[in-house]
């Protein structure tokens, strides 16, 4: 019963990852890419703090185009750099951003258990405004 119940949850998560990503598509827009190319390049041209501003949403445009890879090292990167850029406009949203993007990764890969810690990591990232304006991206709840 539970791996059934987990299997379906992970299909349903995958499913529901997909219908995100191709939205744009239906409409005759892929922004995702052009958002990464636009990200990696201002990356490769900023100081640290800059990077760490914009590895979150890098992470969230490589998961939405498949560049999985890409994805976790974004992910992973955003992390291990906040704790640098606590004063930072974006550090929370980063935070949460980026163990959502891991949830993703986890289910893609049928780790359930792993999705629900990445989830539940999300929800402790510390308050922002950003958040409080435009709430929590529930894609992964």
């Amino acid at each position: 019963m539970e791996r059934s119940r987990s299997r379906r949850s992970t299909v349903l998560a995958t499913s529901a990852l997909a219908v995100l990503a191709f939205i744009p598509l239906a409409r005759g827009e892929w922004p995702w890419a052009k958002e990464l190319n636009w990200r990696e390049s201002h990356m490769e041209s900023t100081c640290q703090e800059g990077r760490f501003e914009l590895l979150d949403r890098a992470a969230f445009a490589a998961l939405m185009i498949g560049e999985l890879a890409k994805a976790r090292a974004y992910a992973e990167e955003s992390l291990r750099l906040a704790p640098s850029y606590p004063d930072s406009w974006n550090y929370a949203y980063s935070m949460y951003h980026s163990h959502i993007v891991l949830g993703h990764l986890a289910l893609l890969r049928g780790d359930v258990d792993g999705a629900e810690d990445e989830l539940r990591a999300a929800a402790q990232a510390p308050g922002s405004e950003t958040l409080t304006k435009f709430g929590p991206n529930m894609s992964l709840a």
